[in-house]
């Protein structure tokens, strides 16, 4: 019994996310990993996004310039955000506290999970896409 209470305080203690407490120096992620997250988010995000105004009806150069401004714009956002946390040792939900207060954090809260929602649900349309085609092409009658 003893030792599985110490594997728990163990495990416990090295998953620990900090959402709401900064984030002791010894526990702290290298810069660079937290700036190759942000950037590649951002990346990813802008892609999305500009594919759909790509798909609205924009000429092939309007779009690539959208793109790129797109990129430039959420690259710069999430070098400062990444900046912030590295200095002062906080998360989104910490940096969301004290910029809006601890009712004002579910606003950010709420726009960050319908991002992930609309990702997910975007993920599973394109994969119903490709499965739909298949099974259309292996049974056309289906």
């Amino acid at each position: 019994m003893a030792e599985q209470e110490s594997l728990l305080k163990r495990l416990e203690t090295q998953y620990y996310d900090f959402d709401i407490e900064h984030v002791p120096q010894d526990q702290r992620k290298s810069a660079i990993g937290l700036i190759l997250v942000w950037f590649c988010w951002a990346f990813q995000f802008a892609t999305i996004i500009s594919g759909g105004v790509l798909a609205a009806g924009l000429t092939l150069n309007d779009a690539f310039w959208a793109i790129i401004w797109g990129h430039i714009i959420l690259c710069i956002f999430s070098v400062i955000m990444c900046n912030i946390g590295l200095r002062e040792g906080i998360g989104f939900s910490l940096q969301t506290r004290y910029s809006f207060g601890k009712k004002g954090t579910l606003i950010p809260s709420f726009i960050a999970g319908c991002v992930q929602l609309g990702w997910l649900f975007f993920c599973y349309w394109i994969f119903a896409n490709v499965f739909q085609t298949l099974f259309t092409i292996i049974s056309p009658g289906w």
